[in-house]
């Protein structure tokens, strides 16, 4: 495997897929999922493809190029992003969420210790599905609940200030 500086367009292993979506009118948004490691790399990008126009508009953040999508929901004011890595040891581990203006294109990134893996808007309250959980947004603060199985044996969600770190297969 050739060191960083002897990176040529001959040796560099770029593979990118379309990953979460949602359609928006004409516009499929989508964002860019890739494996991070053993000489393969992606740049974190997302976007649409306009099917009116036939043609694809696509953004990549410095703070969201060294990242994967791992979630998106489009608004009319804002995408939101959940942002992941994909790693050599075969498994996700968290680089935040992010709200991209669409006007502006600016970014406010919210640095969280967990994979969002579905974003869903409930009334003034984004709902961000986890592996422990869910958070909630609101007002710009994110409230953890952490899914327990009572005595009853039912799930219930118990608030915590951080989710635990995911199980390590090693």
């Amino acid at each position: 495997m050739p060191g960083i500086d002897q990176v040529t367009e001959q040796n560099y292993q770029r593979q990118e897929v379309i990953g979460p979506h949602q359609l928006e009118g004409d516009k499929l948004w989508f964002g860019s999922n890739f494996y991070n490691g053993e000489g393969e790399r992606g740049v974190g990008s997302f976007g649409y493809f306009d099917a009116a126009t036939r043609r694809y508009q696509l953004f990549s953040p410095p703070e969201v190029a060294p990242w994967e999508i791992s979630a998106i929901l489009v608004e009319p004011a804002a995408v939101w992003l959940g942002l992941d890595h994909f790693g050599e040891d075969i498994s996700t581990f968290p680089g935040g969420f992010v709200r991209w203006d669409r006007s502006s294109h600016a970014v406010h990134r919210y640095p969280i210790e967990f994979v969002v893996s579905e974003i869903e808007r409930r009334g003034p309250v984004l709902r961000l599905t986890a592996l422990a959980g869910y958070a909630d947004l609101q007002n710009g603060v994110i409230h953890r609940f952490e899914l327990r199985r009572n005595t009853a044996g039912a799930l219930t969600a118990v608030p915590v200030a951080k989710f635990p770190p995911p199980p390590s297969h090693y």
